[in-house]
């Protein structure tokens, strides 16, 4: 990028934010960013957000372009399964459950008429690719369409914790502890968590 190796400053000034990263060929949705007026320039992206301490919290990931001075920043914690990737095999490997999913709140559970308003509710197929993946840790774990997961381990999914950041806190390999619920009864699922397929 055109301004390497720079330093800026700021607060943090927003978290659990999601933004629509990318350009007019392709985008993704980032979820659980910080919010920081720290000025992110061409060639800051991927460089560390680090608190007073100097300790890394984040890293830098987008800017809004229709604002000024607003960057986000994925928090440390949700790549700490990537971080331990890259330590044991040298190679980033995401965590994959292998579900489609809708994260809850009080909209979106009134619109799939659901008691339940916070989690990741796994949609039913509609015309298209099912919405567990063949062959995933979802299928093999007996995952259903219909089922909502409400935590991981003991961390709830809710606004501030996707399901995808909160299994980006743990590696390939790790076995977590699914809550779910299915037909309004609780139960829980145990999962190993694979390596995310390469597109």
């Amino acid at each position: 990028g055109q301004f390497q190796n720079t330093v800026t400053s700021g607060i943090i000034s927003g978290y659990g934010r999601s933004v629509e990263a990318g350009d007019a060929s392709s985008s993704e949705t980032l979820q659980n960013l910080f919010q920081t007026d720290t000025s992110i320039n061409q060639g800051n992206s991927g460089g560390p957000l680090v608190n007073i301490n100097g300790e890394v919290i984040g890293i830098n990931t987008a800017v809004a372009g229709d604002a000024e001075n607003i960057g986000f920043s994925i928090p440390i914690n949700d790549v700490q399964g990537l971080i331990k990737s890259v330590l044991k095999d040298g190679k980033l490997l995401r965590p994959y459950l292998g579900v489609r999913y809708v994260l809850l709140n009080d909209d979106n559970a009134y619109n799939y008429n659901l008691d339940t308003k916070r989690g990741a509710y796994i949609v039913p197929s509609s015309g298209g690719a099912g919405s567990i993946v063949n062959g995933s840790p979802a299928q093999k774990a007996g995952l259903q369409e219909k089922d909502i997961i409400t935590k991981v381990d003991d961390q709830t999914i809710d606004e501030k914790n996707s399901l995808v950041s909160v299994l980006g806190r743990h590696a390939v390999g790790d076995k977590v502890s699914l809550t779910i619920i299915r037909d309004k009864k609780e139960q829980k699922i145990e999962v190993t968590l694979e390596a995310a397929p390469q597109n």
